[in-house]
C-alpha cells in the first residue's frame, strides 16, 4: 500500500528558549524574537521526553548547555529521534500513536504531524536512515513495518511488510550497504529478520536460527569494518551478528551470571583506535558494564564504569560523536546521564541539574553542523523587570547608526541605555555657540520608543572637552558661567526624558585619593563639583544626579576619598542622589565581592543609590590556555548582577557595551578579539556564556530552570 501526501500548512509551536516552566514564562513571544542573524553552528544536542510528556532540548555551545522546551501539550509518548535535513529535526511518537515532526526554521521550532490516519499510527519509536532522502521507519499499530520518505514538503508512506510471519515486535533499524537499503527488526516470535531491498522488492531473511539466539530486546546496530548487530538474548547474555557479504555470523559475547545483561545495550567503534570496538550494556543491579574488542579478543571491563549511576531498567542507550563518543542514558532515578569516552577514558556528567528526575524514556544526542538562524533567547529585560532591575549598555554611536544588527538586539534585550560619548562636552558642544543634539535626540527617542530608561553621560569630565574650551583664557567666574550654561542647556533640553545624569565623572586621582588636577579644578577650584550638581538640579529637578568613577567598587583609598567627598557635599546641601561604580574588571583580578558589598552599604547609609555603571569583564587570555575562561567570565557577570539584585540600594546594572564587535577595550588596552572579549555577546551578536550568567541571576525566584548549566 502506497499513500502519497502533501503536507498541510505549517503551524507554530512553542520555542520558548526555556527549560521546564517553573514558574510560567512571562512572554513566549518575547522569547521567539531574535535579531535574525545566521552563523555556522557545530554543537552537541541532547533531546529527551520529560515525565510530563513534553520534549526538552539542550544545546551545548562554548561551554554552556542551553535549554529549550519544544512542546508544552504533554502529548509525547516516545523518545525524540534527532536528524538533520539542512536544519535540526526531531521525530517522536505521541500518545495517539501519531508521529510528530519538529524542525527548526528561521530560529523557530515548528511541528508537523506526519502520520495522517489510524492505519499509519506507530506502536514503536521510529528510527532514521538516509538513502537519497530521509527514511523514517517504525512498527505500526498493525505490527507491520511502515516507512515514511521525507522529501522537502512531500511525504510518501509505505507499508514494507505483510502477513503474520513478517509482523514486528519492536523498533526497526535501517542502514545502507553497497548502495542498497537494509532493515533489521525483531519478529513476533523474537527471531531477528533482515530485509534487503534489491531495487525492485524487499528480500526477507531470518538471521537467528536457534532458540538460544532469540532476542529478548530490540537489537542495536553499529559499523566496525562491517555491520554488527548486538542484542540481549532470553538467556540474558549478549549476542552479536556480523554481516559478511550476504550472510550473518552469530557470536555469543558474554557468559555466566557475572556478565548477564539486564537492559539496554549499544556498540560502537572507539574514536581514538580504529582497531577497537566497545559495547556498553546494563548489567546486574543496573550497573553499566563494558566489553572491548581490540582485534585479539574481547576484554571485559576494559573501561571501568562503576562510578556511573545505575541505568533505568527500560532505558536504552544512545551514542553520538564529535571526535569523542557521548553515551546518553536515563538513570534509575530518572535523571539524565552522559558518559564521554576519549583517549583518556570515560568521564561522567549530568548535563542538567535536577532536584528530582524528570527524564522519561531514552535521551538522544546529535552533533549538528549547519548554518541557520541562532536559537531564540529569553530577553534579559523580561526577567529584569521582575527583579526591579534596569539592565543595559552604553550605546556605541557608530554601531547604532551603521550596523543593522545592533538596534534589534539592543531593543530586544535591554531596558536602559547610556550615551557612551555623544553627550560628553566635546561631542555635544563642539563650538562656543554650537550644540550638536542630533545624535542624542535620536538615542533618546529610540529609548522612549522601546520603553527604555535613558542615562546621560557625562556632563563634566576631564577628557573629550572641545578645543575652544580648553585653549581659552578663563577667569573663575567666566568658566563657572560657561559650565552652568552648558549644563542648563543640555540637561534642560531633556528634562523629564533622561532619568539619570552622570554629572561629574572620574574626579578623584589614582594613587593618592585627591581631587584630580583638571582644567575644571585648576580654574574654578574644588567647588566645581558643587556648582555642577546644583546646575543640574536646577535644569531638571526630577533627574537623579550621580557621581561616577572607576576603581572605587571595593573598600580602598579611592572609595574612601569618594565617601569623604560626598559626605562633604551633603553637608553643604549639594544635591546628589547616587554613586556609580564603574567595574571595569577582568577574570584574572576579580573584585572582592564582600568588600564591594561593604562599600555599597556605607554609601546606602548616606541615602544614596548605588549603581553599577560601566561593567565589562576582560578575559585577558592571549597567553592563557585555561579551557573555562568564558565560564569564569560568565560567573563573574552573574555574581556582580546577583550582588546588585540583592542590595536594596542597587537597581541599575549597566555595561560599557554589549557586543564584542564594539568595545573600547581593544583600542585602549591594545588587545583584540577573542583575547579580550569583555561583553555578553560575541562579534556576531551571538549570546556568550556571560549572557547566560546574567540570565542565571535574573531568573524568577532564583530558579535555574531556565538556564543552561555550565559544565
Amino acid at each position: 500500500m502506497i499513500q502519497k501526501l502533501i503536507l498541510p500548512t505549517l503551524f507554530l509551536i512553542l520555542a520558548s528558549g526555556l527549560a521546564r516552566t517553573q514558574p510560567e514564562p512571562l512572554s513566549v513571544q518575547a522569547a521567539q524574537q531574535t535579531a535574525g542573524y545566521s552563523y555556522l553552528q557545530s554543537y552537541q544536542t541532547i533531546n529527551y521526553t520529560d515525565t510530563d510528556g513534553n520534549i526538552q532540548r539542550l544545546e551545548y555551545d562554548e561551554g554552556v548547555w542551553r535549554p529549550y522546551q519544544l512542546t508544552q501539550d504533554g502529548s509525547a509518548a516516545g523518545d525524540p529521534i534527532p536528524f538533520s535535513n539542512g536544519t535540526p529535526h526531531l521525530v517522536f511518537r505521541d500518545t495517539n500513536g501519531n508521529l510528530q515532526l519538529l524542525f527548526q526554521t528561521g530560529g523557530r521550532w515548528n511541528q508537523r504531524q506526519i502520520t495522517q490516519n489510524s492505519s499509519e499510527r506507530a506502536k514503536s519509536d521510529p528510527s532514521i536512515y538516509e538513502f537519497g532522502t530521509i527514511h523514517i521507519i517504525y512498527q505500526g499499530q498493525d505490527d507491520q513495518l511502515h516507512e515514511i520518505l521525507l522529501d522537502d514538503t512531500e511525504l510518501t508512506h509505505y507499508v514494507t511488510t505483510g502477513g503474520e510471519n513478517q509482523k514486528a515486535a519492536g523498533r526497526p533499524l535501517g542502514f545502507v550497504r553497497n548502495g542498497e537499503q537494509n532493515i533489521i527488526y525483531r519478529l513476533q516470535d523474537n527471531n531477528l529478520n533482515w530485509m534487503n531491498y534489491n531495487g525492485s522488492e524487499w528480500i526477507h531473511t531470518q538471521i537467528t536460527t536457534t532458540d538460544s539466539s532469540l532476542a529478548a530486546g530490540d537489537p542495536t546496530l553499529h559499523f566496525w569494518g562491517t555491520q554488527h548487530i548486538v542484542y540481549r538474548g532470553f538467556d540474558d547474555q549478549l549476542h552479536e551478528l556480523v554481516l559478511d557479504d550476504t550472510s550473518w555470523t552469530p557470536y555469543q559475547l558474554t557468559f555466566g551470571v557475572s556478565q548477564q545483561a539486564t537492559g539496554g545495550v549499544i556498540g560502537f567503534n572507539t574514536p581514538f583506535d580504529s582497531n577497537a570496538q566497545v559495547i556498553v550494556y546494563r548489567g546486574t543491579e543496573g550497573r553499566l558494564n563494558t566489553i572491548n574488542f581490540d582485534g585479539d579478543g574481547w576484554n571485559f571491563n576494559a573501561f571501568e564504569l562503576t562510578f556511573a549511576p545505575a541505568a533505568a531498567a527500560d532505558s536504552r542507550f544512545s551514542v553520538h560523536s564529535d571526535g569523542a563518543y557521548h553515551l546518553l542514558y536515563r538513570g534509575d532515578d530518572n535523571r539524565l546521564n552522559e558518559l564521554v569516552l576519549n583517549s583518556e577514558g570515560w568521564q561522567h556528567y549530568q548535563p542538567i541539574y535536577q532536584e528530582t528526575g524528570s527524564v522519561s524514556g531514552t535521551p538522544t544526542g546529535y552533533q549538528h553542523k549547519a548554518t541557520y538562524p541562532a536559537p531564540p533567547t529569553v530577553p534579559l529585560r523580561t526577567f529584569a523587570k521582575l527583579k526591579g532591575i534596569e539592565i543595559g549598555p552604553a550605546v556605541n554611536r557608530f554601531a547604532f547608526d551603521t550596523d543593522p544588527r545592533y538596534k534589534p538586539v539592543l531593543a530586544e534585550q535591554f531596558n536602559i541605555v547610556t550615551s557612551e560619548n555623544i553627550l560628553k562636552f566635546g561631542p555635544v558642544h563642539p563650538e562656543p555657540d554650537v550644540y550638536n543634539f542630533s545624535d542624542s535626540d535620536n538615542l533618546v527617542q529610540f529609548a522612549e520608543d522601546n520603553e527604555m530608561t535613558m542615562r546621560g553621560h557625562a556632563l563634566v569630565w576631564h577628557i573629550q572637552q572641545p578645543e575652544w574650551l580648553e585653549s581659552g583664557t578663563w577667569t573663575r567666574e567666566e568658566l563657572i558661567t560657561e559650565l552652568e550654561n552648558h549644563i542648563s542647556t543640555v540637561v534642560g533640553r531633556y528634562a523629564g526624558r533622561i532619568k539619570y545624569w552622570d554629572v561629574v565623572n572620574e574626579a578623584i586621582e589614582d594613587g593618592n585619593g585627591q581631587l584630580r588636577e583638571t582644567f575644571w579644578h585648576e580654574t574654578i577650584g574644588p567647588d566645581y563639583l558643587d556648582i555642577a550638581f546644583r546646575a543640574a538640579r536646577a535644569a531638571d529637578p526630577n533627574a537623579l544626579l550621580i557621581y561616577n568613577d572607576y576603581a572605587n567598587s571595593e573598600i580602598n583609598q579611592k572609595s574612601d576619598a569618594m565617601y569623604d567627598l560626598i559626605v562633604g557635599m551633603q553637608s553643604r546641601g549639594v544635591p546628589i542622589d547616587g554613586v556609580g561604580l564603574q567595574l571595569h574588571v577582568s577574570i584574572d583580578s576579580p573584585p572582592n565581592l564582600d568588600s564591594v558589598r561593604e562599600n555599597m552599604d556605607r554609601f546606602a547609609e548616606l541615602g544614596l543609590l548605588v549603581q553599577f555603571t560601566e561593567i565589562d569583564v576582560r578575559i585577558l587570555n592571549k597567553f592563557d590556555a585555561r579551557p573555562n575562561k568564558r565560564i569564569e567570565q560568565a560567573e563573574l557577570y552573574r555574581d556582580l548582577l546577583q550582588l546588585c539584585i540583592d542590595h536594596p540600594a542597587c537597581h541599575t546594572f549597566q555595561m560599557w557595551g554589549f557586543t564584542d564587535a564594539h568595545t573600547w577595550i581593544y583600542d585602549f588596552f591594545g588587545g583584540d578579539y577573542p583575547f579580550e572579549a569583555p561583553l555578553p555577546f560575541d562579534p556576531d551578536y551571538k549570546p556568550k556564556p556571560a549572557y547566560y550568567g546574567l540570565i542565571d541571576a535574573l531568573a524568577p525566584n532564583g530558579s535555574t530552570a531556565y538556564l543552561p548549566m555550565i559544565r
